[in-house]
């Protein structure tokens, strides 16, 4: 019992010096953040020869706008392991007004690929008006 009311009384002496996070910074303006959020279903796509399919890439925004936004999409060179006549994709993705997320459609065509599997790796176009983040890969090959 006496440790017990040592206890409470050294919470009660130093509760005073505890202090919380007041998160004042919270409602500061912050850079936009864009990104690839996931590919939908298996990130692997194994195709015959002349065989094609189309997998849906999900971008997404870190602030909402009212006012529809596009920002383009590239072949991230530094990751990218496969010759571009074995895919395509959308350009550009569009954010509808007041909306977070935006779609875009990546096609696999198996006119090459490669035995082993291999990586398809595009990202957001880069630009001062906004940060980058996660880039969207598929791996890929012959079946």
């Amino acid at each position: 019992m006496k440790h017990i009311l040592r206890l409470v009384f050294l919470l009660l002496l130093t509760s005073p010096f505890i202090s919380c996070d007041d998160y004042e910074d919270f409602e500061e303006d912050r850079d936009t953040v864009v990104g690839f959020s996931g590919v939908g279903g298996s990130s692997n796509v194994n195709l015959n020869p002349g065989d094609s399919r189309d997998k849906t890439a999900e971008v997404f925004v870190s602030d909402v706008s009212n006012s529809e936004r596009s920002f383009g999409i590239e072949i991230d060179t530094a990751e990218n392991e496969i010759t571009t006549d074995n895919f395509t994709f959308d350009a550009q993705v569009v954010i509808p007004a007041n909306e977070r997320t935006g779609e875009i459609t990546l096609t696999v065509t198996n006119n090459s690929l490669p035995v082993e599997s291999q990586r398809i790796a595009i990202k957001i176009v880069d630009s001062p008006n906004y940060v980058t983040g996660e880039n969207a890969s598929v791996n890929s090959k012959t079946r």
